[in-house]
Parts: C-alpha cells; sequence; structure tokens
C-alpha cells in the first residue's frame, strides 16, 4: 500500500514538473536598457540649442532625461531627473525629435526605459 502512494505522488510531481516547465515564462512590457544601448538604436538624433539666457549667464552643466520608447521607436514619456532649469528645456525639445529603432526582445518589440544626458558647455 505504502509503495502505491509513493508511485502516484511521484507521477503526481512528475506532471507537475512537466507542466510547469511548458508554461512559457510572461513577456515584460517593458524593459530597461542602459544609455549606450538606447543610444545604439537612434535613427535621428537633434542637438539642443544652447538657451540665450544661459549663454549669457555661463550656465554650463548636465541635463539628465529619463525616456520611455514605444515599441514602435518613438518617445512616448520624458521624465526629467536632473539639471539646470535655463536648460532643462532646450534637452527636452531636442529630445522629443528623436527617433529609435525598435528594441526587440526574442524578436518582438518591446518598450523600453532608458536614460540621456546632454552636456551644455560654453565654448
Amino acid at each position: 500500500m505504502k509503495f502505491k502512494t509513493f508511485g502516484f505522488s511521484t507521477i503526481l510531481l512528475l506532471a507537475t514538473v512537466a507542466s510547469a516547465q511548458q508554461t512559457p515564462a510572461p513577456r515584460p512590457d517593458r524593459v530597461r536598457v542602459s544609455s549606450k544601448v538606447a543610444e545604439g538604436l537612434v535613427i535621428h538624433r537633434v542637438d539642443p540649442k544652447y538657451p540665450k539666457e544661459a549663454r549669457a549667464q555661463h550656465v554650463e552643466g548636465d541635463v539628465v532625461l529619463k525616456v520611455i520608447i514605444d515599441k514602435q521607436g518613438k518617445l512616448s514619456q520624458i521624465t526629467i531627473l536632473s539639471g539646470n532649469v535655463l536648460l532643462i528645456d532646450a534637452a527636452v525639445e531636442a529630445m522629443k525629435q528623436w527617433t529609435f529603432r525598435p528594441y526587440l526582445l526574442n524578436g518582438d518589440p518591446v518598450e523600453v526605459e532608458s536614460s540621456t544626458m546632454f552636456r551644455f558647455n560654453i565654448r
């Protein structure tokens, strides 16, 4: 009797494992990639124009933006992470004009989250 119970439990365990192996892992809706990976997807890039007021005040610095790129390679969201208030608008306006190749995960396009930094230097 104990042998039959052991056998049934083993079969049940093997069936459960086999079933779990057949279920594909869920595909993420969005993946986070490094800024270098995102830069490799750029099709069209626009550099920001140095704001006149910032230039007149000798304001320099970096503006860091978080971006969400949709499955078609277009920007769907821009979030300001850091930067001088006099430089932010120029960076955002330039970023809005960028386009990307879709990011493929196992052959399927997915949304991408990344960051981009614009460096403003008066020369």
